[in-house]
């Protein structure tokens, strides 16, 4: 519709057909040709189409023999798994695409380039283009998806046999803190799955030292290639150096944990193994789960007695909260002993059992506040409401319970609890500033995608967003 170089409108040959062969060239007549200025404005779809036409061009002068079906179908899996539109196995989620795609376009010019999509048809051309069947789909529709997912098909075609990963390219370095190669590039095992909850892919790196760590991706900075999230495995290098370190009696349980980079609780738990004779982790991974459960009692109910014995003021509450993880798998599998272990319930405050509600107001307010700049901070945001601040408290049954004997409480979430648009405001904002800082074009359907917000939810607040 649009000439690719000047973006002016195309007018249409006055081709007589009963006057010209249909095997022949048709040499133009110029007076036929009308070079009159006089456009026609195709409204907000014009850029659209403007790009469209440059990315016919490109494939009418480009040499792209070399480059295979297969090539292109892998390229779009790879995008859309960068995108969070493909599981860790690059299955395409063609639902959240179909939404995106036809949001990104309109359904009115889809319709005008032929190109309408039914979210229905099993077969439609994105469902298609997208899948490894037989069944063709027209340049044009391609050139619709290629532009949706790169912005321009140089780019497209120029990591044509480029393979995302969303822990960068290996090898990958080993996170042994015991080891002599700590820190350097020698990890070449990685397994990705999917978080169960949040579905975001998880990388397990294994090294040939036997060390196994784990942690979330995708990594967004060159700092995340040395983040860790859990230890999957220390392995006999590491179990090695712990083992020195033991037998000189010369240092201390926390510069053994700096050392071999881990909590003092796991120092405490593999000197027991080591003391007793027994492996590590390699013979907790072989007992059946029952055998597992046994183990895990006995490792937990020596922490939770460790824990009393430190602390004899404490209450249950707060023996709990200090012991979480442990308080409940013994509440799950252990919960005779561990009623029968915990102190005896404390009074309410006050030999009546009166509370002070005032005192209590204030403590809780203070709570609240350090909570709500926690959330604030968060990497992921958080919408503050009275169930969020509850639950960052540890204390959100007193909140449910009892709000109304709270009043500067009451008053403090009700002041700062966030409605669902200006949490999405809020979520946009932080887009913003953060592509701001990085330099990044502020692209409005890029800041919706990556708040997670409905088009018609955006529209509502896009208007008051910040652009500095």
């Amino acid at each position: 519709m649009l000439c690719p170089h000047h973006g002016r409108t195309l007018k249409k040959y006055p081709l007589k057909r009963y006057e010209n062969s249909r095997v022949e060239y048709i040499r133009l007549d110029g007076s036929l040709l009308d070079f009159s200025k006089d456009d026609i404005y195709l409204g907000k779809n014009q850029e659209q189409l403007f790009r469209i036409s440059q990315a016919a061009y490109y494939l009418l002068v480009h040499e792209l023999n070399h480059i295979s079906k297969a090539d292109v179908l892998l390229r779009y899996k790879n995008l859309l798994y960068e995108r969070g539109l493909a599981t860790n196995k690059l299955r395409i989620k063609q639902h959240e695409l179909h939404d995106l795609l036809v949001d990104y376009y309109g359904t009115r010019l889809l319709e005008m380039l032929e190109s309408g999509l039914d979210r229905k048809d099993e077969y439609n051309w994105l469902r298609v283009a997208t899948r490894g069947v037989k069944r063709t789909v027209h340049p044009l529709r391609h050139m619709l998806l290629i532009l949706f997912l790169t912005g321009d098909m140089e780019t497209f075609f120029k990591g044509i046999r480029k393979s995302y990963n969303p822990f960068g390219k290996g090898p990958w370095p080993c996170l042994n803190r015991a080891s002599d190669h700590y820190r350097k590039d020698v990890v070449t095992k990685l397994l990705v799955t999917a978080d169960y909850k949040t579905r975001e892919p998880v990388g397990t790196f294994e090294c040939d030292c036997g060390y196994v760590y784990s942690r979330k991706g995708p990594d967004r900075s060159a700092n995340d290639r040395y983040r860790k999230g859990r230890v999957k495995a220390f392995g006999p290098v590491w179990e090695n150096k712990l083992r020195m370190l033991l037998s000189k009696h010369s240092y201390s349980y926390h510069e053994m944990a700096r050392q071999l980079g881990c909590d003092i609780k796991t120092i405490h738990k593999f000197e027991v193994l080591i003391v007793e004779g027994n492996s590590t982790d390699t013979d907790k991974e072989k007992l059946n789960p029952k055998e597992q459960t046994s183990f895990l009692i006995e490792e937990y109910r020596e922490k939770l007695l460790q824990t009393l014995k430190e602390h004899l003021e404490l209450s249950r509450t707060e023996i709990r909260n200090l012991c979480q993880k442990e308080y409940t798998f013994l509440y799950r599998h252990d919960r005779e002993w561990l009623f029968k272990t915990l102190p005896a319930r404390k009074a309410q405050t006050g030999s009546s059992g009166y509370i002070d509600w005032n005192k209590r107001d204030q403590e809780v307010l203070s709570q609240l506040q350090k909570a709500r700049i926690d959330l604030l901070n968060r990497e992921k945001s958080t919408r503050i409401s009275r169930a969020s601040l509850g639950k960052a408290i540890a204390n959100l049954s007193m909140l449910e319970k009892h709000l109304d004997k709270l009043s500067c409480c009451k008053e403090f979430i009700d002041k700062i609890s966030e409605t669902k648009h200006q949490f999405q405001l809020r979520r946009c904002q932080t887009i913003v500033i953060k592509k701001q800082a990085e330099g990044m074009p502020l692209i409005e359907w890029r800041i919706q995608r990556e708040a997670g917000i409905r088009k018609e939810d955006y529209d509502l607040i896009k208007d008051k967003l910040n652009f500095y």
